[in-house]
């Protein structure tokens, strides 16, 4: 074995140098920031092995979006054990480290049995071609036929990514306020699902953060739609002329940035970028723009919202009609919608549709908004998860 890739759960990139140095004795290793080489010479010959990292704290958007990318891929095979998937789908969500490892030569099994040692103290799987995934002892955990040695998978990941915060009275009374909100409505609760961050502890964003921040995923969507309808290169002219009128280049992400002045997007990505309309949604309700968020059953009113927001002229204008919401009326949506995106996931694992005439579309983009606004595990907006 020549090639394979780690994919781990290790609370920063930085954990993984001395788990190396420990695990794969005999080697020197030399750290090149995004690279580590282990050589050792026996005899006349020489031999080394390129560790290439890639990291959720170091490398955000890229790293998000190319484990979205190996998500999707495993999504799409078919299987007869539909729920070791699901479980597989939420592993690949909270991996915080990929590590492509390439030697010059066939690794001996010593060698690659350290290797494969690595992955498993790092609570990770083993990529090997053409899809393959492994444990750390050589067990199939799943493969593009859909074929696992096992019947079930348990996530496991940083505390960080799994511990819920610290219960508070508030959380509590909000989780209780919700789920009665929920059974009323006839959607499916679960009651051992946390709460979200309490009053006391929220740091709530400021509405200029809040304002941007809606500008820009607004604007992104704009893109997405005007290339759907007019084409890339128009909708550029467009975008490039509304970025100007509202002075937002500096407030898009930088996955939007790369969305925008990338190649041509096209299938999930313009897709994904469009569904954020959801989001803007929820920022112009927190905003004070929107009077109430309607039960979400349908898309948002695309029109309603640009006309609103081409109506304030421009950024000044825009900043000036806000008037951020209470956090315990932001708390309280935040902790509802996280409530029915676990309903809506829960239908799709277990294939049925999803309850009470709830769009998971909407629920989970809406999610996403509320998850950024009350800092969610304080990821950037690229970053941000809809862990249910």
């Amino acid at each position: 074995m020549q090639q394979c890739t780690l994919y781990m759960t290790l609370a920063s990139r930085d954990d993984f140098f001395p788990l190396l140095a420990r695990l794969l004795s005999g080697w020197s290793l030399e750290n090149r920031g995004d690279t580590l080489i282990a050589a050792r010479r026996k005899l006349l010959s020489r031999r080394h092995i390129a560790f290439h990292l890639k990291s959720r704290d170091a490398d955000g958007g890229s790293f998000t979006e190319m484990m979205q990318g190996m998500h999707d891929f495993f999504a799409a095979i078919p299987t007869d054990k539909e729920s070791l998937k699901q479980s597989l789908l939420a592993q690949i969500k909270v991996f915080t480290l990929c590590v492509g490892v390439v030697a010059d030569k066939d690794m001996d099994d010593a060698t690659f049995g350290a290797v494969m040692t690595v992955a498993g103290e790092g609570h990770g799987l083993i990529f090997l071609p053409p899809a393959d995934l492994y444990t750390a002892d050589g067990a199939t955990v799943f493969n593009a036929d859909g074929e696992s040695d096992f019947d079930s998978w348990t996530v496991t990941a940083p505390a960080a990514l799994l511990v819920p915060p610290k219960a508070t009275a508030s959380g509590e009374a909000r989780k209780e306020r919700s789920n009665k909100c929920l059974a009323a409505e006839g959607v499916p609760v679960c009651a051992a699902l946390p709460p979200i961050v309490g009053d006391a502890a929220y740091l709530p964003r400021s509405v200029e953060e809040v304002a941007q921040r809606t500008l820009g995923i607004l604007l992104t969507s704009v893109f997405a739609e005007l290339v759907s309808s007019r084409g890339v290169e128009a909708a550029r002219a467009s975008i490039a002329d509304l970025l100007e009128q509202y002075s937002a280049r500096d407030f898009l992400s930088p996955g939007e940035r790369a969305f925008i002045s990338g190649p041509a997007p096209e299938g999930k990505s313009l897709a994904d970028f469009t569904w954020r309309y959801e989001c803007a949604w929820v920022g112009l309700w927190a905003l004070g723009l929107v009077d109430t968020l309607a039960y979400p059953r349908a898309v948002c009113d695309v029109g309603g919202m640009a006309a609103m927001v081409r109506g304030c002229g421009d950024y000044p204008g825009f900043l000036r009609s806000c008037r951020l919401r209470a956090p315990s009326r932001i708390l309280d949506e935040a902790d509802r919608i996280y409530r029915y995106d676990w309903a809506c996931a829960d239908a799709r694992v277990n294939g049925r549709d999803a309850p009470a005439g709830l769009d998971p579309g909407v629920v989970v983009e809406r999610h996403r908004m509320f998850n950024w606004l009350i800092r969610y595990m304080d990821a950037a907006w690229d970053d941000v998860r809809t862990d249910t």
